[in-house]
């Protein structure tokens, strides 16, 4: 997930964090949905601030 572009995967990934016993990967996701939008489109589209 935190390697490729697998954007359509996001939400599937956040669920299944959040339903293990991994506190700290809980403050991750918590993070991850504060923010959802643009990590969604970092996750699908890549670099979007050409070469800024």
């Amino acid at each position: 997930m935190l390697t490729g572009r697998h954007g359509d995967q996001l939400d599937t990934w956040i669920e299944t964090v959040d339903a293990d016993d991994l506190p700290d990967l809980h403050r991750f996701t918590r993070g991850l949905r504060l923010g959802y939008d643009a990590v969604l489109a970092g996750g699908c589209e890549g670099r979007t601030e050409d070469g800024l």
